[in-house]
């Protein structure tokens, strides 16, 4: 496990989480106890199991699929 917070390792790794094409958020959760990174996606393919990794400094990372977001109203 790392040694900084999720909220710091979140903190330095958004930026470049979120410029991956298809990647439109990012979040923390916990599982299993754990704090965990969530990478949400408009549409799983294989370039996004390639560039979002599994881990970010000790912290399991997930990706889920979302689909387009849209605005309401």
């Amino acid at each position: 496990m790392t040694s900084r917070s999720i909220e710091t390792v979140l903190e330095a790794h958004t930026p470049k989480l979120m410029s991956i094409p298809g990647v439109v958020g990012i979040a923390q959760a916990e599982a299993d106890g754990a704090p965990i990174i969530l990478v949400f996606v408009n549409k799983m393919d294989e370039r996004i199991g390639r560039d979002v990794p599994s881990t970010l400094e000790g912290y399991e990372v997930r990706v889920h699929d979302v689909g387009e977001i849209r605005p309401t109203g």
